[in-house]
């Protein structure tokens, strides 16, 4: 039965992962630590056995987040195919636990333990689960616990059957020991007697009722009396308690009194007088000290101000700098001021010059000095510059108008052009005409059309009606003027001339007859046609339209007639409009030539008025505004100009005076003459600058004069003052000297200590005893002799055990009275007795049941031990032997059971036998593991299962670590599960199914 994808919903670190295991032999699993390998471990189990118990000691794995507890596994079975198994946490503890086979077939726990074959999670783990957890004992174990240990191995696979014997035995002897008694059978029997006992007793006791009624009054009676001796026990207890607490404080209240006798004669004393005189003493040293400093601080002072006295002739200089110093200010802004104007006079010269080339080679400097243009002449030039403006604003709008006319005569020709193609010719505009009529009267016509075949057809029947008789008629005219002509001639042959003229003329008139016949015939057929023609023409045209209205559709027809009666409407609209804009144009034209010539005339007029003013000539009028303003531009520079000139020279005389007035302080300053303003200036404020702080330190000097001398002032004063505070404290103390004054300080503060702590002691012993009387008492009673309070103590203690005891002795008699006159006054304690026997009979039934079960199971245990030593193990030691000879490398040849005896032997090549407690820590393991191999080699299931090792290589050296793996790889009819967080285990063996948690499942 092996794995093949697993499905983790949600267990332990895992959410939503996919695992897949496609191939059998071994499969290595590698992940760091808390990558996940012990929940994966975990998960398995729990989709096969179940999830763990609240009340279990093992890890749940619940997921964080509220995701869904649970998952799948898909295995692979011989017997059913492909399963899988589901189990989340719903309902039940151990969760919901659904099983899918190939067929479609679903089940539950039933089904699951069918396809498990009855295998349960003990066996599983015991015998295809083990890790390196299950050695961490062996170094602790005994010789006979070990072989023990590894004998045990060798039957189940682990411990368990080691343990289901403890256990067995544990369960057996905690129901039942022969010399026992607090095993449950054992107390059971012990009640039993108990019973028998107090049945036999009531039978005595129905004989003594008078005797225990009396004996409860007795016992109540004394019980009364103990209570009462109890209360005042307890009253007695709690005065010594009062007079063990009043004790120390009565000493101690005796001890201050006389404390307080020795002071009696202080009967006051100044408040805090030692702090005030520290204090007072404290203030006379330091205005002692300060007044000393401030005396020695004058003297120095007032030498330092004689060496820092102001010269009168500093004072003068002083005045003669500052007043430098304020027309600096001056000086600077004048000095600013000739530089200013000096390059405002370099620009202005140049900007004027740049001015005048700029109005071209026609005007110079000279010419504009002689150009003379008032303000009653830039009006006149103003008003026809305004009047050409004017027109040409009015030429230019005209221009736009005639422009936008001529734009909208081309959009109406283009219109006109556009709607003219877009017309239809005559004959389409004539048939869709007919057929909008033919349509609107198409009744009428087709009435019409019928009108027009019948009016046909009558015409064709009545011409060829006409044609018979006309040939009939015809024919007899010629037959008869053939007669007569034949008569004729017959009778002119005959003689007769009268008959033969006669008939000669019948003939002619026959013939004449028969000419104006035929040409009358003649002229009515040539009629005939002409009118059936029409008829024709008009009946074939009514027919085609006919055809035409049937095969189009008259809507189409009626929307093509209206949009060209709507093209026709907008091209006679248009022709309207082209109309009107044209005679629109010619007027516009006329306007813009009357335009034309007014501003020709301004344009005359003003050249006039340039020529005049001797301005330069150009074409383009815009510019005179420019021109005439730059000419009076010039013309104010200019002026400007000398206006600058003649007050950077007046400020120039001024800057000369200041400069000399500067060097004549220079000299009295003993400065060389030969320097800069600014470098005399610098002396000068140096000089300042030094008079300031001379002056400065005179006026902080004698600041500090005035200052010292109020300070020495005060500071006498308030010697003066402490000195006295000091004469009305000793005053106060009753003291001439401070000696003395201390002395009496001391004695005072140990009068108000003691004052203060025979107050605290009455206040303490007044919460002892609040009534006065009592207190006196109780004070006088200690004060006459001592008392041993801890003697006392343990006599009312053993006075109150015995008491105590005497009560519930008392109360267990009155109780046991109680009852024994309640049942015999009931009559129910027999019943009573054989209710609880009964109950205790049953009891014992079913424990002793349960006691012969466990004998059973632990005879049936030791069978079984007997029965696998004897048939199966031999075949397990077997294998094991062949796995250990190959893992040990020969070393170990020979593993076996001595007959009658649980344990193993391991023998060495070279014949020598071990003990398993007398091989290593990793040999042992070797063997362990040769033995659990071995176990899994010889159990026969239907199914194959899966075997998970958890790291448990960990002890071996490579060598033999490396014959662990080739004998792992020979396993190839199951899967090996091998965990490792060992990367050298991926080095070591030349893995086909190699997994990394990180990478492969992640």
């Amino acid at each position: 039965m092996n794995i093949r994808d697993i499905h983790i919903y949600g267990f332990g670190p895992f959410v939503d992962v996919k695992y897949s295991f496609d191939h059998d032999g071994i499969h290595v699993i590698y992940g760091k630590n808390e990558a996940g390998k012990s929940s994966l471990m975990a998960f398995i189990q729990a989709i096969l056995f179940g999830f763990p118990k609240r009340n279990q000691k093992a890890n749940r794995f619940v997921p964080k987040g509220g995701h869904t507890y649970g998952g799948n596994i898909r295995f692979s079975s011989s017997r059913y195919g492909d399963v899988t198994i589901e189990r989340v946490k719903k309902s039940k503890a151990a969760g919901d636990v659904t099983v899918y086979l190939w067929d479609g077939t679903s089940g539950g726990e039933a089904l699951l333990h069918q396809v498990l074959a009855g295998m349960e999670q003990g066996q599983f783990l015991g015998v295809y689960a083990f890790d390196a957890h299950g050695l961490q004992g062996v170094e602790e174990m005994g010789a006979d616990e070990l072989n023990r240990y590894v004998y045990d191995t060798s039957a189940t696979g682990g411990v368990s059957l080691k343990e289901i014997e403890k256990g067995l035995t544990r369960k057996k002897e905690e129901l039942f020991k022969p010399r026992g008694q607090n095993q449950t059978i054992n107390r059971l029997l012990k009640s039993l007697d108990d019973i028998a006992q107090s049945e036999k007793q009531l039978t005595k006791q129905y004989e003594d009722y008078d005797t225990l009624v009396y004996k409860r009054m007795n016992h109540e009676e004394r019980y009364e009396q103990l209570q009462e001796e109890r209360r005042q026990l307890l009253e007695e207890e709690r005065s010594l308690a009062k007079l063990e607490q009043l004790d120390p404080l009565i000493e101690q209240y005796d001890q201050y009194k006389s404390l307080k006798n020795e002071t009696e004669d202080m009967d006051t004393f100044p408040e805090n007088g030692l702090e005030r005189l520290e204090s007072v003493k404290e203030r006379l040293l330091l205005l002692d000290v300060d007044l000393t400093e401030k005396k020695n601080e004058h003297e120095r002072i007032e030498n330092e101000l004689a060496n820092q006295k102001v010269t009168e002739e500093e004072e003068a200089l002083k005045a003669k700098i500052e007043t430098i110093r304020e027309e600096l200010g001056s000086y600077e802004a004048k000095k600013e001021q000739v530089n200013t104007f000096l390059n405002t006079l370099e620009d202005e010269i140049e900007k004027n010059q740049s001015l005048i080339r700029s109005l071209g080679d026609q005007v110079d400097e000279e010419q504009i000095d002689r150009i003379d243009i008032h303000t009653e002449d830039e009006q006149k030039y103003q008003s026809l510059k305004k009047d050409y403006e004017q027109a040409a604003y009015n030429l230019e709008r005209l221009h736009e108008e005639r422009q936008q006319c001529y734009d909208t005569l081309l959009t109406h020709e283009r219109r006109i052009e556009s709607l003219q193609q877009e017309s239809l010719s005559e004959d389409r505009r004539q048939w869709l005409e007919a057929m909008v009529d033919f349509g609107e009267n198409k009744d009428e016509r087709i009435q019409e059309l019928e009108r027009k075949r019948e009016q046909v057809a009558q015409k064709n029947q009545l011409n060829e009606k006409q044609s018979k008789s006309h040939k009939g008629f015809t024919y007899a005219l010629v037959a008869l003027a053939g007669v007569a002509s034949f008569l004729s001639v017959w009778f002119f042959i005959q003689g007769q001339n009268g008959l033969a003229l006669l008939f000669l003329v019948y003939s002619l008139v026959s013939f004449g007859g028969f000419s104006e016949r035929r040409r009358s015939h003649q002229h009515k057929k040539m009629q005939i046609p002409e009118v059936n023609q029409e008829d024709h023409v008009r009946l074939r045209e009514l027919e085609e339209r006919l055809a035409s209205f049937e095969r189009l559709s008259y809507e189409d027809v009626k929307k093509q007639w209206d949009a060209e009666q709507q093209r026709v409407r907008m091209l006679e609209r248009e022709e309207e409009l082209y109309e009107d804009r044209c005679r629109e144009y010619e007027t516009i034209n006329l306007r813009f030539e009357r335009f034309e010539t007014q501003m020709d005339t301004f344009h005359k007029q003003i050249i006039d008025w340039v020529k005049e003013k001797q301005l330069p000539v150009y074409e383009d009028l815009t510019v005179y505004d420019r021109v005439i303003q730059m000419v009076k531009t010039c013309q104010e520079n200019k002026k400007s100009i000398e206006r600058n000139k003649k007050q950077s020279e007046s400020i120039g005389d001024e800057l000369a005076q200041f400069e000399r007035e500067v060097m004549h302080v220079l000299e009295k300053l003993n400065e060389p003459q030969d320097m800069s303003v600014r470098k005399a200036l610098e002396k000068m404020y140096q000089f300042l600058h030094q008079y300031e702080e001379k002056k400065q330190t005179e006026v902080k000097l004698k600041e500090r004069l005035n200052r010292l001398d109020e300070d020495i002032r005060l500071t006498k004063q308030k010697l003066k003052k402490w000195k006295q505070e000091q004469d009305v404290l000793f005053a106060e103390g009753k003291a001439e000297d401070e000696q003395q004054f201390r002395q009496l300080a001391k004695k005072w503060e140990q009068h108000r200590s003691v004052e203060e702590k025979l107050r605290t002691l009455k206040y303490e012993m007044e919460r002892v005893y609040t009534d006065p009387q009592e207190l006196e008492a109780a004070s006088h009673s200690l004060r006459q002799g001592s008392i041993d309070f801890d003697k006392s103590k343990q006599k009312f203690q053993m006075r109150q055990k015995e008491i105590e005891n005497k009560e519930r002795e008392e109360m267990e008699a009155i109780t046991e009275c109680k009852q024994k006159i309640e049942a015999l006054e009931k009559g129910k304690g027999e019943e009573s007795l054989h209710g609880q026997r009964s109950l205790l009979e049953t009891d014992l039934q079913e424990e002793s049941k349960a006691w012969a079960v466990y004998l059973t199971a632990e005879h049936l245990l030791e069978k079984a031990k007997h029965i696998h030593e004897r048939e199966r193990q031999p075949l397990v030691i077997q294998k094991a032997q062949g796995y250990f000879e190959k893992m040990t490398n020969g070393r170990y040849t020979n593993v076996f059971v001595p007959i009658d005896e649980q344990r193993f032997v391991i023998e060495r090549y070279d014949g020598v036998r071990f003990s398993p407690h007398e091989l290593s820590r990793g040999t042992y393991e070797m063997l362990y593991l040769a033995v659990r191999f071995a176990l899994i080699q010889s159990i026969h299931h239907d199914e194959s299962w899966p075997v998970i090792i958890d790291d448990a290589f960990v002890n071996f050296d490579p060598n033999r670590r490396q014959n662990v793996w080739n004998m792992l790889q020979s396993f190839t009819d199951r899967q090996i599960f091998y965990f490792t967080c060992h990367p050298y285990v991926l080095e070591e063996g030349s893995w086909e199914n190699q997994h990394d948690l990180q990478a492969d499942f992640i």
